[in-house]
């Protein structure tokens, strides 16, 4: 089976689906060279024997015309896939223009799928919304995979079934894994000393998770001098706002560090095994994998009651959601009255649920014509 995918090529998503669905399924996997950037992981895909499509460079002054730049990667994109009679064309992070390209190269037996990630949902505004629901209704199936949420976001924005098919967790055995080593030694990869409560805050280095509403609140507790405060920065986010949410902390005498360059799977096992409490109170969000890690590990989770997720009351799962700012620090004061006990209860729901054969036996599904996955 010959499968082209239309994405940014350094997307983790995209590494992920061909890692755990398209090359276990024994897929010909073909990907569009996006002109706008360089594949980080190239040659590991070369390795692989996956084919790169569409690698037409473009004057780089040229590149920096919005418009230009546009029609130059839809029409190198197309000429490039055009004669391919593909079986399958996946759009990952699905925008107009991925959309339209995946159209023009559509063959006569060609399907063609769109996986919705979520923040290409939700940061998208009303003209690029009403783009995508022009082309959506041509495409074979539409599948979102992170959340109850997102899904009925897209069912009801364009009016047409989305399957969820969520994806594998792979950090799930790296979690283990830190768990044989020792919380305490997890502890001390992060520079610390001393019997402190670890918090980790948020997941990347986006404004939206809230930083510094978060430091305002853990700079105000009775007893801040007690706390280890992590801030995952490794992606999405500006250097010039990490480095202000690492002054502010320090400003405000919290112990604390900022997580900067990328983090493997065993990194983010050991991440979570540190973590006692983990705070979530980004401002929009699908169903974070950082989330799931973290009640896996046991975590005390406290999560803004604006992100609610339906899979959690399906897998029985509960967590503590707080109202506002002033709840999170009412809360926090009576959590850290005593030193926080992990909780294992729901690890075996999240295993299941995280699954990446759940995922590829979905997608095989889907791939056979089922659309009702």
């Amino acid at each position: 089976m010959k499968t082209l995918l239309i994405g940014n090529t350094n997307s983790i998503w995209i590494k992920k689906y061909i890692d755990e669905i398209l090359l276990p399924f024994g897929n010909e996997v073909f990907l569009q060279d996006d002109i706008r950037r360089e594949c980080v992981y190239k040659d590991e895909y070369l390795s692989k024997g996956i084919k790169f499509v569409g690698d037409f460079k473009l004057n780089p002054i040229l590149m920096k015309i919005p418009v230009v730049m546009t029609a130059h990667y839809k029409n190198s994109v197309v000429n490039a896939i055009e004669d391919n009679n593909y079986d399958n064309i996946v759009v990952i992070y699905c925008d107009s223009i991925n959309l339209s390209v995946a159209l023009k190269a559509k063959g006569k037996n060609t399907k063609v799928y769109t996986l919705f990630i979520g923040s290409d949902i939700f940061r998208a505004n009303k003209i690029e919304l009403s783009k995508i629901k022009k082309l959506i209704n041509k495409l074979d199936a539409n599948v979102v995979c992170s959340s109850l949420n997102l899904r009925d976001k897209c069912n009801s924005l364009f009016n047409r079934k989305c399957s969820l098919i969520d994806f594998g967790n792979s950090a799930l055995p790296y979690i283990d894994k830190a768990f044989e080593t020792g919380i305490d030694e997890c502890k001390k990869r992060f520079s610390y000393e001393g019997n402190l409560v670890f918090i980790t805050a948020g997941y990347n280095a986006n404004e939206a998770q809230q930083h510094k509403k978060i430091i305002d609140v853990l700079s105000n507790l009775k007893n801040k001098e007690r706390l280890f405060v992590i801030f995952p920065m490794t992606y999405n986010g500006r250097k010039e706002y990490i480095d202000e949410v690492e002054e502010y902390a320090n400003s405000k005498g919290l112990k604390n560090i900022c997580l900067r360059t990328y983090m493997s799977e065993e990194d983010i096992g050991v991440l979570r095994a540190a973590t006692d409490i983990f705070i979530h109170a980004q401002k929009t969000d699908a169903f974070s994998s950082s989330l799931l890690e973290s009640i896996y590990a046991g975590s005390i989770v406290l999560n803004g009651k604006w992100l609610y997720y339906k899979e959690l009351d399906e897998m029985g799962i509960s967590i503590n959601y707080f109202d506002d700012f002033d709840n999170l620090d009412q809360q926090l004061n009576e959590i850290l009255e005593n030193y926080p006990k992990r909780d294992y209860q729901y690890k075996m729901k999240i295993s299941s649920y995280c699954s990446w054969e759940t995922c590829r036996a979905k997608w095989k599904k889907m791939f056979e014509g089922d659309k009702n996955v």
